[in-house]
């Protein structure tokens, strides 16, 4: 879980220098969130 917050903390850092990558950020997010739920 650990990981998992620096890599969102990351991710909003990546957004505020090119917000072009919103839309991968958000299909990424779902992606973990889909993984986290079947575990």
């Amino acid at each position: 879980m650990i990981l998992l917050m620096k890599e969102v903390q990351e991710l909003k850092s990546n957004l505020l220098l090119r917000p072009a990558t919103l839309l991968k950020t958000i299909i990424l997010l779902e992606i973990v969130l889909k993984t986290m739920k079947a575990v």
